[in-house]
């Protein structure tokens, strides 16, 4: 009669269910890659949105038919954009290490880095344009 440790899971007692949960983990690893990549993508999505946004002020000045412009929106809207990217990058970064340290699932943080890019570039692009 064998001995097995009650704490190893059946999984990692039989092969079968080590090579499905490689096969997990890998699928994992690939759709946080995808998610980062799609991270990416939305950042430089929420920059340009800030940038036509911006557009706006073109038309600003004094005379007849030009609008007055309120730089402090501007300014504000700027540093909202840029300190939110970084903070959500970092943030994914960051959540992305301590997570695949404990093993844990971690598919969610860039996830939630992409919910955060989309707020903060729709509230840049709002600043502007209000």
């Amino acid at each position: 009669m064998t001995w097995h440790d009650p704490s190893e899971s059946p999984a990692r007692r039989s092969p079968r269910g080590r090579q499905s949960g490689d096969l997990l983990l890998f699928v994992e690893r690939v759709a946080v890659l995808l998610l980062c990549a799609l991270q990416l993508a939305l950042s430089a999505a929420a920059f340009l949105a800030w940038v036509i946004s911006t557009m706006a002020y073109e038309t600003c000045g004094q005379g007849p038919g030009r609008l007055r412009c309120d730089s402090w929106n501007f300014s504000l809207s700027q540093g909202l954009l840029y300190g939110g990217l970084v903070v959500a990058a970092a943030a994914t970064v960051f959540g992305l290490v301590v997570r695949s340290r404990r093993e844990k699932r971690i598919w969610w943080v860039p996830l939630a880095g992409c919910a955060a890019v989309v707020v903060v570039g729709i509230a840049a692009s709002a600043l502007n344009l209000g």
